[in-house]
């Protein structure tokens, strides 16, 4: 039969045991039921990710929007070099002369009707120029339009959009360069001497890209070379404009990162830790927008 320990001394524990339950309990804390909140961990968490999401789908539509829009700039390219030459009453080189001018009025009201912006009209038994029935709603949105804003910065941007297509254009006609799109990509390619000439081969696709792929006769690839200079939407337009005496401004968007990715996110980030540095008090919106960057760095870092 077992001895029975003397009252007011404490039973002798394993020595294995009671180190190990001791740091046990410490690990564990406790943690009143009055103070648990433990649906807000999970909700918070879901937050988070959605956020991380949200960041992300916010990237991925933006890419895809500018894509949109040099889509969109060269059809209206190639259009207008299609109007040109059928038309010899277009004189694409008015899109250089001031803007008061009655030629460039002229010449931007054709380009215009040719490309279905706008179309004529009588009103009280006087002819006039109007948008279009099919682009109505988007050029004249109702003041009860949900997208009225979005919709008015197309219009107030048409112009300047179309004064860079004409100089793309007079490339495209005074080099009498040829135009199709490519099956493939849905990419616009340009052929002819003046092509080879300045991109360094025949044919190319307008689709930034600078390092081509060289096929043999049955389509295999075989290599690889860099062109000339890329060719772009931004390129033909600086050639047209450069023809005239005139300086091509291109707009800078975020397709340009993927020229050379580390050197534009080298300067950035350079830019804000200086600017961070010097302990700017931002307001709400340049907080979120932070938070934001904040997320995406994580998502692209942990992805």
């Amino acid at each position: 039969m077992a001895k029975r320990a003397k009252v007011g001394r404490p039973l002798k524990a394993t020595p294995k045991v009671a180190p190990k339950a001791a740091l046990s309990v410490a690990l564990v804390p406790m943690v009143k039921s009055t103070a648990l909140s433990v649906d807000v961990g999970p909700l918070v968490a879901k937050m988070m990710l959605d956020a991380s999401r949200a960041d992300q789908q916010s990237v991925e539509l933006r890419k895809s929007g500018e894509a949109k829009r040099y889509d969109g700039l060269m059809l209206m390219t190639e259009a207008i070099a299609k109007a040109s030459k059928a038309d010899d009453s277009i004189d694409l080189g008015s899109v250089f002369l001031d803007a008061k001018d009655v030629s460039k009025a002229k010449l931007y009201n054709q380009v215009y009707v040719a490309l279905g912006y706008k179309a004529p009209v009588v009103v009280k038994d006087k002819a006039r120029l109007d948008w279009a029935p099919a682009v109505l709603d988007i050029m004249k949105p109702g003041a009860a339009d949900p997208e009225k804003k979005q919709k008015e910065s197309i219009r107030t941007n048409l112009a300047t959009q179309i004064g860079k297509c004409i100089q793309g254009a007079i490339f495209l006609v005074e080099n009498k360069v040829k135009t199709k799109t490519d099956k493939a990509t849905g990419t616009l390619e340009i052929s002819g001497p003046a092509v080879q000439k300045h991109f360094g081969e025949a044919s190319v696709l307008l689709n930034e890209k600078q390092n081509v792929q060289i096929k043999d006769r049955k389509g295999n690839v075989i290599g690889s070379k860099d062109l000339k200079a890329k060719p772009s939407f931004s390129e033909i337009a600086r050639l047209g404009a450069e023809s005239h005496g005139k300086v091509f401004t291109k707009r800078v968007d975020s397709r340009a990162v993927a020229t050379d990715p580390n050197k534009f996110f080298v300067g950035v980030c350079d830019s804000l830790v200086k600017a961070l540095e010097k302990g700017p008090t931002l307001d709400d919106a340049a907080t979120k927008a932070l938070e934001s960057l904040q997320s995406a760095i994580e998502t692209f870092l942990e992805g």
